[in-house]
């Protein structure tokens, strides 16, 4: 007899390792309850859209609509949904094609419903439109959701919310689950509080032991920064800088890494650079291609301060401690639910002394906790795929 499918709808072909690892998870989690994955990057329904105007547009208003665009969210996604209503008919056709080879619809991991751009969130509306229409179970695994900021966005989010059946809807964090219990407005629809699936892809193992104090770290590109930490200037270039050379001065080896993204490679290359013309020379290491290189990365440092959210989960995960920075709630979020609120600094500006002091300061991780999210997850994920059942049988 054949197993069925459930296809995971996610963001899984990014250059963020991060949005990888979240892929993995969720596979291995489901393909051990006895079903047949099948992994579909939501990023491949409409690739035909563009934030940019038409090519023939003056260039007068070509620069007013990029200034628009980036600085008022309303009309970011007031843009962001006329383009994707004049391409929704092709989309309807290749998601057609998609849901007739699967049987069971599951929708996550990671901040799939962000409110920066409303793009995701049109495209799990209309996901789960068409699934709706074949009579598709459909559940939320894993995902962080943003607090709307525009009417467009709210009006999605609460249709989305709606459709689903509130044991089908699994959220990663205590802010996610707040946005969800306010638009519902329906204390018995509370979603339930899972970890990040990406804990699920890596396992627990030994750092190398080595003489040197490697302290990996890495910033985030200017571009996905919040207006507020780009107005005060917070852990700007000069910021890293600094931490770089108390690093080096305490005897540390300090280098710096990505995730994968292009943009944030650039400005840690663009650190590394400044620290050149001071006259101290900081290795940046290879942009990671695979989830492995990350991983081979990662267990060679001895601490990390990383503002990517999922390099501080696959650190976690590997039996490291990691520090971050503030910039998102999910951030916040994942540290005081670890129990690290100490090593987690807020929107403020820093002393790098307090940083450094904390990076050097010697810190292991609990694999016993990481085992009790792992089976945390799979509790979760059985218990959805039971639901799947009942309802065949029902």
């Amino acid at each position: 007899m054949l197993s069925a499918k459930i296809g995971i709808f996610g963001e899984f072909t990014s250059n963020n390792q991060g949005d990888r690892l979240i892929g993995q998870g969720m596979e291995c989690l489901f393909s051990e309850q006895g079903y047949t994955i099948t992994l579909l990057p939501l990023g491949k329904i409409s690739e035909q859209q563009n934030n940019s105007p038409n090519e023939k547009t003056v260039n007068l208003f070509r620069r007013c609509h990029r200034n628009f665009f980036q600085a008022y969210k309303t009309y970011r996604h007031a843009i962001e949904l006329i383009l994707f209503m004049r391409n929704k008919k092709r989309q309807q056709q290749d998601l057609l094609k998609t849901l007739s080879n699967i049987d069971y619809v599951v929708i996550g991991g990671g901040q799939l419903l962000g409110d920066n751009s409303l793009r995701m969130i049109l495209k799990i509306d209309l996901l789960i439109d068409e699934a709706e229409k074949r009579g598709q179970q459909i559940a939320l695994f894993a995902v962080g959701i943003d607090n709307p900021g525009t009417l467009i966005s709210r009006f999605f989010l609460k249709r989305i919310f709606k459709r689903l059946q509130p044991d089908h809807i699994y959220v990663r964090d205590k802010t996610s689950r707040a946005v969800y219990m306010k638009l519902r407005k329906k204390k018995s629809d509370n979603a339930q509080l899972i970890p990040d699936a990406a804990f699920y892809a890596y396992e627990t193992c030994s750092f190398a032991k080595t003489d040197d104090v490697i302290i990996g770290l890495a910033p985030q590109s200017y571009r996905t920064l919040s207006n507020k930490i780009k107005r005060k200037h917070l852990y700007n270039n000069q910021w890293w800088c600094e931490v770089a050379k108390e690093l080096h001065l305490q005897g540390a080896r300090p280098v710096f890494f990505s995730s994968g993204v292009q943009s944030d490679h650039d400005r840690a290359e663009d650190i590394c650079n400044s620290l050149k013309q001071e006259g101290l020379d900081i290795r940046l290491l290879e942009r990671p291609v695979t989830t492995e290189q990350l991983r081979e990365q990662l267990v060679s440092m001895s601490s990390i301060l990383a503002q990517r959210l999922h390099i501080s989960i696959a650190y976690y995960a590997l039996g490291g401690i990691p520090a971050s920075l503030g910039w998102h709630s999910k951030v916040e979020d994942f540290y005081l639910f670890m129990g690290l609120g100490e090593r987690f600094f807020g929107e403020k500006a820093e002393e790098t002394e307090r940083v450094v002091q904390l990076l050097c300061k010697e810190a292991a991780g609990s694999s016993e906790q990481t085992a009790e999210l792992q089976r945390n997850l799979r509790s979760a994920a059985e218990k959805l795929t039971e639901s799947f059942s009942r309802s065949v049988m029902g």
